[in-house]
C-alpha cells in the first residue's frame, strides 16, 4: 500500500501501451488520502497526497 503519492499533471494528453499509475489487484477497502501540497509552474500541476 501507499503512504504517500506524488502526482504531476501535464497539460498534454498521450496514449500508449505503458503501465498505468496503479496496477495489480484492487484494495479491499479504498484508502483515503489528503492533499499535503499543491504547486503550479508553467502550466504543470504538482501534487503530494498523504494517507490519512
Amino acid at each position: 500500500m501507499l503512504d504517500e503519492l506524488c502526482l504531476a499533471v501535464s497539460p498534454t494528453m498521450t496514449a500508449g501501451d505503458a503501465q498505468r499509475i496503479a496496477g495489480g489487484p484492487s484494495a479491499a477497502v479504498p484508502t483515503r488520502f489528503q492533499v499535503a501540497s499543491v504547486l503550479e509552474q508553467d502550466g504543470f500541476l504538482f501534487t503530494r497526497y498523504l494517507r490519512i
